[in-house]
């Protein structure tokens, strides 16, 4: 899905208590759940939180993490990566019992404001059938349907 960064989207009303916060450090999520990666409890959770440490290392400051807390929870999260022309969301993730109050599309004008001040005027994204009705009514459309195949490893 894309969406042109100069196109006006009408703003949605959030949560007034509702901040977005940037990651700086991945180690807060040690000992408080990050949204989109839940307690370290596992080796595979352990990994995403090092692959978010890593993220953040990138002196760039082109690749972002952006968490929404309300009143003083975690509630969602996302990652943004920003090139000279064009910016991508990747893995918006919103805890359950948070969807429908904003939160999602807090997180995603965020990101677009922050890629539109670093110079970018699209942005991109891949959208699941579970986001899409999200991201179209944030402004994006669809330039593309492809299948995706995907592998856990985790196992019992």
């Amino acid at each position: 899905m894309v969406r042109h960064l100069a196109e006006h989207v009408p703003v949605r009303s959030r949560a007034a208590a509702l901040e977005i916060r940037p990651v700086t450090d991945a180690a807060e999520y040690e000992r408080l759940p990050h949204p989109a990666i839940g307690p370290i409890t596992t080796p595979l959770r352990r990994v995403a939180l090092e692959r978010l440490g890593a993220l953040l290392a990138n002196g760039a400051g082109r690749t972002h993490s952006f968490v929404a807390w309300l009143q003083g929870k975690p509630v969602g999260a996302l990652e943004l990566f920003v090139g000279k022309e064009a910016a991508g969301i990747h893995g918006l993730s919103v805890l359950d019992e948070y969807q429908g109050r904003g939160v999602g599309s807090a997180l995603i004008e965020h990101a677009c404001a922050v890629a539109a001040q670093q110079g970018a005027a699209t942005m991109v994204l891949l959208a699941t059938t579970e986001g899409q009705r999200l991201y179209a009514q944030r402004g994006f459309t669809e330039v593309a349907r492809f299948g995706y195949w995907y592998r856990s490893f985790q196992r019992n």
